[in-house]
């Protein structure tokens, strides 16, 4: 159970005077649990942020926490009131975190990233604009507009992910992405390759390089292990001038009510207008539009990331992300949820 590992493992994160004694003796299991466990604890929290922001209360709002194929979440006593559900990946980020290392993985995902850089060339290259001119002036990014969803569910279908991506399954998302396609939404795509512009760069087609990012992670067992892949400012790739203005005003307005849900004394007023806004602001605006800024739930966006990895002179290690706008379609993804959300939004169905 989700809460029993946590509490076997929390032990040794706090005793005084202890970590000289501390060895901890596990297994490439119970790593990759504990790594499910904090995908959805993160998961979790930015439910409990966005229930905030709606000014509502565990009895209004239905929360979520993301399910496993052998874990329980907790035990079934506790869980009487939960059900299995299948939620959207509509207003998210899904990004590649648990990297496969073999090479047939490596050759098989830059076999997928040069069939849809050839499928896309003919395409208008976007490199300059909002989102594109990075402030690191390190990075080398281009941008595709106007992808079909069709091109972009063949990477995804093609796109090998290890198996401790539990959050990230190709096909699966594939499917959401054609089934959204057919109610007339996700239709077509932004495709970015970022990369940085003074490593060495990997050639994915005659005059297309990729450079690789440096990431902070770890190689355990047959995988590259990271926190985070996505660069926050990279989501914000091909927003239009009216588009981003909305989101900062978005970001500030998400800021405010955060701070006065913390119980932040003085916040009279407005917050101050950031000159980057958020990534879940920007879903939001280009989901859900905004005064004078039309919605966009046709276009989605794809980053494709180069990893480096210490000491390894083999093919390159790629990974993406997918930033989906503010929707209100569902899709096939199993969750275990509250009754509050199960009578709210399904028990009439």
């Amino acid at each position: 159970m989700y809460d029993t590992l946590m509490q076997m493992g929390r032990w040794f994160g706090y005793r005084p005077n202890y970590l000289d004694l501390t060895r901890i003796y596990t297994t490439s299991e119970l790593v990759d649990w504990f790594g499910h466990i904090a995908d959805a604890a993160t998961e979790l929290r930015e439910e409990f942020d966005q229930m905030a922001l709606t000014g509502a209360t565990p009895r209004q709002y239905g929360l979520k926490v993301q399910s496993h194929d052998v874990l329980l979440v907790t035990s079934q006593l506790k869980m009487h009131a939960a059900k299995s559900l299948l939620l959207s990946f509509s207003g998210r980020v899904v990004q590649t975190v648990a990297l496969a290392l073999s090479e047939s993985s490596r050759q098989a995902n830059l076999d997928a990233l040069r069939r849809l850089a050839l499928a896309t060339s003919s395409l208008p290259l976007i490199t300059s604009g909002h989102g594109i001119v990075a402030p690191d002036a390190d990075m080398a990014m281009t941008l595709r507009s106007g992808v079909s969803h069709v091109f972009i569910s063949d990477f995804l279908n093609s796109f090998v992910t290890h198996s401790a991506a539990y959050r990230v399954n190709g096909p699966l998302i594939s499917e959401f992405i054609d089934r959204m396609a057919d109610d007339g939404e996700l239709i077509t795509w932004s495709l970015v390759m970022a990369g940085k512009a003074s490593a060495d760069p990997y050639e994915i087609l005659p005059g297309v390089t990729l450079g690789p990012v440096t990431r902070k992670g770890e190689k355990i067992g047959d995988r590259f292990s990271i926190g985070t892949l996505l660069d926050p400012k990279d989501e914000l790739f091909g927003m239009s001038e009216a588009q981003w203005r909305a989101a900062q005003v978005e970001t500030a307005r998400r800021q405010q009510v955060k701070r006065k849900v913390d119980g932040v004394k003085d916040v009279e007023g407005d917050s101050p207008i950031p000159d980057m806004p958020s990534g879940a602001a920007a879903r939001f605006i280009r989901g859900s539009g905004a005064q004078g800024v039309v919605a966009e739930r046709e276009r989605g966006l794809l980053i494709v990331y180069a990893i480096e990895v210490p000491d390894e002179p083999m093919s390159p290690l790629l990974g993406f992300v997918l930033s989906f706008p503010e929707s209100t379609r569902a899709v096939k993804v199993e969750y275990k949820v509250n009754n509050v959300m199960w009578e709210a939004d399904y028990a009439t169905a």
